[in-house]
């Protein structure tokens, strides 16, 4: 098996796909599609970032928007963070990330206190335990996408051209060499794979 032309991720298998294993994106004898843990090739020329049907975010507090603010109630409509962000994202492993006016992004727990006093360019929901975190700060070291754990910790540098959200302990970053598949550690398990780019809305195309 060829793996210098590996570009992978974790998916949910395409209806149009018979697969009964993860899928991931791959390019054999120069043709797009995907392939199982088993090796079996499945030609496609539309692959996309495919997700569970049931949201990965399951929480008892939703957002609300209350005179063009958001806040958080529980599942009786009770408020227990009160509206006053800019924006907000999904309550995932106990937190969210959050925007206030003018202001960078940060994460806080259900009580409405602050993950850690740093705050990034760009904040994703926790997905798999670690958030997918974006700034530029040289003296932190600082030079791209990196993700961060829910004990406010970098776990891994932030120095990635883009990434995905980590799935069943992978996720996808990329370089300057192309795409890898890194797991937890921030090592390197297959790549780099520079046929395919992710275009906008999750489409891959070689």
């Amino acid at each position: 098996m060829y793996y210098s032309s590996l570009f992978l991720a974790l998916f949910i298998i395409p209806t149009s796909l018979t697969a009964q294993s993860p899928l991931f994106p791959w390019v054999e004898n120069n043709q797009l599609g995907y392939i199982d843990t088993l090796g079996q090739f499945y030609p496609s020329n539309d692959l996309e970032l495919l997700y569970p049907n049931s949201s990965p975010f399951s929480s008892s507090l939703k957002s609300y928007k209350e005179m063009n603010y958001w806040g958080f109630k529980d599942e009786q409509n009770n408020i227990v963070i009160p509206a006053g962000y800019e924006r907000v994202g999904n309550f995932s492993n106990g937190y969210t990330w959050v925007k206030m006016d003018h202001k960078r992004y940060y994460y806080i727990d259900r009580n409405g206190k602050e993950l850690l006093t740093y705050t990034f360019d760009r904040a994703y929901d926790f997905s798999d335990g670690l958030a997918r975190v974006k700034d530029i700060y040289p003296p932190k070291g600082y030079n791209g996408y990196g993700f961060l754990n829910t004990s406010g910790l970098v776990a891994i540098p932030l120095v990635y051209d883009n990434a995905m959200d980590f799935i069943a302990g992978f996720a996808l970053v990329k370089n300057k060499d192309g795409w890898w598949l890194i797991d937890k550690n921030g090592v390197n398990q297959f790549g780099p794979c520079s046929d395919l780019k992710l275009l906008k809305g999750n489409t891959f195309t070689k």
